[in-house]
């Protein structure tokens, strides 16, 4: 190798990278056209410069593919959530509407609507029942008090009502919560189940329980049916019932009444059964 090999190979880097003068190249270009060694070395350094390049512009292409991906992954998220909300909303919109058509079918019985004595709140309650013309609401009038049990912040009323227009006349029990005017509000109410299924166990044919805080503190009572030809007692606990006779034209039968304090444990009901015959209670 000679001086001109020495001087061209230093400059070959220069020329690959587009770094050398007009001069260096011209003086490259012409050596390299008689010497077949500085000619392979000029090849080699373009095809390693022109592969640098080529992955260069593939690392370039896949950068382009991933932010665009990126761009596109943020463009679906935000249209997911777009159509969430917008379902979301839908729902919620159509529950607002069922609401307020429940509130226009009955528009003076809200929970926080208060009456001056049970006999308006029914009244009330029909002309609103009667005006929703929907058969398949629960209680339909016409409604007949049939007893009713006042204890401290509660009045309880037992009465009849139709399941549908047109049926027999059914047991329902309602409750009311008295408030400091003298005035009551609907609390809760519930069917009587009074088919006797067992002529041993008639406490699971009608049971309602309603809280309430009386000056002795807060109490639970418990109303229960019993037919009237059974002589069995009826006890939550040591508790015995008072037994209410109610002679009805819908009926003939007990209603047993339990106040207990609200700690006692409901679940000690169920481990009881009743002898109809002797009218005494026995442990299971």
């Amino acid at each position: 190798m000679n001086k001109d090999c020495e001087v061209v190979r230093d400059l070959i880097p220069l020329y690959t990278d587009g770094l050398a003068s007009e001069g260096s190249k011209e003086l490259i270009k012409e050596h390299c056209k008689n010497c077949i060694e500085c000619r392979n070395e000029l090849e080699n350094a373009s095809q390693i410069t022109n592969n640098k390049e080529i992955i260069k512009s593939r690392d370039k292409v896949w950068a382009d593919i991933a932010v665009k991906k990126k761009k596109n992954d943020r463009k679906i998220i935000f249209l997911i959530i777009s159509i969430f909300v917008l379902y979301s909303g839908l729902i919620i919109g159509c529950f607002i509407l069922f609401i307020a058509a429940l509130d226009n079918a009955f528009p003076n019985l809200t929970p926080n609507e208060s009456f001056s004595d049970v006999n308006e709140y029914f009244h009330q309650y029909s002309n609103n029942v009667i005006k929703a013309n929907d058969i398949d609401y629960d209680v339909w009038p016409p409604y007949r008090i049939i007893y009713k049990y006042e204890i401290g912040n509660k009045i309880i009323v037992l009465h009849t009502c139709q399941y549908s227009p047109g049926d027999d006349e059914e047991l329902v029990f309602t409750s009311f919560e008295k408030e400091s005017d003298g005035r009551i509000k609907y609390d809760s109410f519930d069917w009587v189940y009074k088919d006797i299924n067992s002529p041993n166990n008639p406490l699971f044919s009608g049971h309602f329980s309603v809280d309430t805080k009386t000056e002795d503190g807060e109490k639970v009572v418990d109303f229960y049916y019993l037919p009237f030809d059974s002589d069995a007692d009826i006890y939550v606990g040591d508790i015995k019932a008072e037994k209410i006779e109610i002679d009805d034209q819908i009926d003939h039968f007990y209603l047993c009444v339990i106040v207990r304090d609200k700690k006692s444990d409901p679940e000690e009901l169920f481990g009881m059964v009743f002898d109809t015959t002797k009218g005494k209670k026995t442990e299971n």
